[in-house]
């Protein structure tokens, strides 16, 4: 009697382990879904493929709404003024080369932080990690050339660098 009811047991834990596994399989092909069909990820792809083909010097500025109109006939594809997200925007409009550039000047400005300990001032570390929210990759942005969003992230990236050198006086 132990014995079927150790292997009872066992068998409901296998079940029980499967009908797990499926759910988590279930979980990931439905959030894949989703964001296949998502048409923020739609303009990403439309900036992605200008990148492609303009891969070391970009598109050009702000020139990402009539270099996409070239890939429109893809079903999955959505073209507007800009791709809403930075990262995307910049690949496509400046290519990897100002990518990069970009990359490094906000390595720098990250270094810098660290380096002259600002992370001790409170103030400091808000407009740092307002600074860092502007970043995020995984949201949708405004142009980086032409909107709001540009004005509103100089103008913080411009108040952090403020911050950061005038931490080293104190």
């Amino acid at each position: 009697i132990e014995y079927s009811e150790k292997n009872l047991s066992n068998n409901n834990n296998k079940s029980s382990e499967l009908s797990k596994k499926n759910l988590i399989s279930e979980s990931i092909s439905n959030f894949y879904k989703v964001i296949k069909n998502s048409h923020w990820v739609a303009h990403y792809r439309g900036g992605i493929e200008v990148f492609k083909n303009n891969f070391f010097i970009g598109s050009g500025f702000k020139t990402f709404r009539s270099e996409c109109f070239n890939y429109k006939n893809n079903e999955n594809i959505i073209c507007t003024i800009h791709p809403h997200n930075i990262y995307v925007e910049l690949l496509s409009d400046t290519g990897i080369i100002g990518f990069l550039i970009f990359v490094l000047f906000i390595s720098f400005i990250s270094y810098e932080f660290f380096k002259r300990k600002c992370y001790l001032n409170f103030q400091s570390v808000v407009i740092f990690s307002i600074f860092l929210t502007f970043l995020f990759p995984f949201k949708p942005h405004g142009s980086l050339f032409s909107t709001n969003y540009a004005f509103i992230f100089f103008l913080i990236t411009s108040n952090l660098l403020y911050a950061i050198n005038n931490n080293e006086k104190k």
